[in-house]
């Protein structure tokens, strides 16, 4: 923010300033601040942006809340599954006497 707010003490335009950071600006958000500047209504493009920005966090924030229930029963299933399958069936074990001793077993 240091940065943008020097370039713009130095002449540059707001969008420019913001231009010259991309990961955090995106084009759209450059664009529509360049053409509130040439249409004189910045201070109502910066409103409509930030509802636009906090909507989309809104939006983000309930798809990842919506897939936390389905991603935990799919971990749940497979581990489940998983268990089931390795430690119940006695068709999965190959068992060898190696020696006198000792048996071994694999799974």
């Amino acid at each position: 923010m240091k940065d943008v707010k020097s370039s713009v003490e130095q002449g540059a335009t707001f969008s420019d300033s913001l231009r010259r950071h991309p990961k955090v600006f995106d084009h759209l958000y450059v664009n529509l601040v360049q053409a509130g500047e040439i249409g004189g209504i910045l201070d109502t493009i910066l409103n409509r942006l930030a509802v636009y920005i906090e909507k989309a966090m809104k939006l983000r924030r309930q798809v990842r809340g919506a897939m936390v229930y389905p991603s935990i029963v799919i971990v749940v299933f497979f581990g489940v599954l998983r268990s089931c399958c390795s430690s119940s069936s006695p068709a999965s074990r190959t068992c060898s006497r190696t020696s006198a001793r000792r048996t071994s077993c694999r799974r």
